[in-house]
C-alpha cells in the first residue's frame, strides 16, 4: 500500500503571487483569507482552483493575452507546482 499526504502553506504561495505579480488588486484581508483558506484545507483539485480563482480575481492579468480561464488554468499549474507530496510505503 502506498499513502500519500500532500501539503501546500500560504508561504510558498505568496511567494508565487510576488514572484508574478498575481494579487495586486487585494488588501490584507482579503490575502489573508486566500491564507485562511490554505491552513484549513487539503491542496485538492477543488481547493486548487478555488485558491486559484481568489487569485485570479484579484490580479491584474490584462497583458497575460489569455481568457479567465487560460488564467485560472495558470494559476492551478503555478499553485500546483507548490504542493509537496509525501509517499509512505507500508503492508
Amino acid at each position: 500500500m502506498i499513502n500519500i499526504k500532500r501539503v501546500w502553506n500560504a508561504i510558498a504561495i505568496q511567494k508565487m503571487c510576488i514572484e508574478n505579480d498575481f494579487y495586486t488588486l487585494g488588501d490584507n484581508e482579503e490575502y489573508n483569507n486566500l491564507f485562511d483558506h490554505i491552513a484549513h484545507n487539503e491542496p485538492t483539485p477543488e481547493n486548487i482552483w478555488i485558491a486559484a480563482e481568489d487569485i485570479v480575481n484579484h490580479s491584474d492579468l490584462e497583458s497575460y493575452d489569455q481568457t479567465r480561464t487560460e488564467n485560472v488554468e495558470t494559476v492551478m499549474f503555478l499553485i500546483e507546482k507548490t504542493v509537496n507530496t509525501f509517499y509512505k510505503l507500508g503492508k
